[in-house]
């Protein structure tokens, strides 16, 4: 089972610090009675599943899930939490730095509801494609849940080979979001790429947000050389057609 240089993900004194109140104690152990506790084990969830999540630690993966208690209280868990395990169970999710999230509607009187996409991210990448799907009124709503998560935000325009001359969109970008960087990028030609790939540094956590099509699954397949995330062709005029579900999954680069 590969092991994570929890380092590289983002682990720091801060947060070790907030995981040792949360020793748990156990009882007594060895022949002197002396009293003892069992640490919490750090690890930062991976991805979430139905009930269960993966969670990656200094020895490997781990799928863990909610005790009975803290799963009926409700205890909100998200991909890029940082938890404490006990017995393969997680017992304490870390504080926050940001998080990244999302109003539901929760039932026919439009109340809403937060559900959190994403947790402890540095950079989120707002990715929409130089075509049909460029909206700017989108973006803008983006950019407000992004400001609003305690993250930084960047727009990345994709499909740029379909362009003969992307520039123009990209200038109109700039001066709908002023301040935030806008890359242009194709993963056909590799153009803008590598330089968006720099700009998550070690240690640094990015979420990639946009529409289903635009590309955000094959730029990451191109960062890590694999077709890791699946894809399905688009219509080109509308960039609609088959799409693949949304995703929340911690990659490293």
């Amino acid at each position: 089972m590969p092991e994570f240089d929890l380092g590289e993900l983002g682990w720091n004194p801060e947060l070790a610090d907030n995981l040792e109140p949360n020793d748990l104690p156990l009882g007594s152990a060895g022949f002197a009675g002396a009293a003892s506790s069992k640490r919490l084990v750090p690890g930062r969830v991976a991805a979430a599943h139905r009930g269960a999540f993966d969670v990656w630690t200094a020895t490997g993966a781990v799928r863990s899930r909610l005790p009975g208690r803290l799963m009926h209280e409700g205890l909100d868990v998200a991909v890029g939490d940082w938890v404490g395990l006990l017995d393969g169970l997680i017992r304490a999710v870390l504080p926050r730095r940001s998080a990244i999230v999302r109003n539901v509607a929760s039932n026919q009187h439009r109340l809403t509801s937060g559900q959190t996409l994403a947790a402890n991210v540095d950079v989120a990448f707002v990715v929409s494609s130089l075509g049909p799907d460029l909206e700017p009124r989108r973006i803008e709503r983006y950019l407000v849940t992004i400001w609003e998560s305690g993250a930084s935000p960047e727009i990345v325009l994709t499909k740029a080979d379909r362009l003969d001359d992307p520039w123009p969109l990209a200038a109109e970008m700039e001066a709908v979001a002023l301040g935030v960087p806008v890359h242009v990028v194709s993963a056909v030609t590799g153009q803008g790429c590598d330089a968006l790939r720099a700009r998550i540094a070690p240690g640094t956590t990015a979420v990639l947000l946009g529409s289903s099509g635009v590309g955000k699954s094959t730029l990451v397949n191109r960062w890590l050389g694999d077709e890791v995330m699946a894809t399905r062709e688009t219509r080109e005029d509308d960039d609609e057609g088959r799409h693949t579900t949304t995703v929340r999954q911690l990659l490293t680069l």
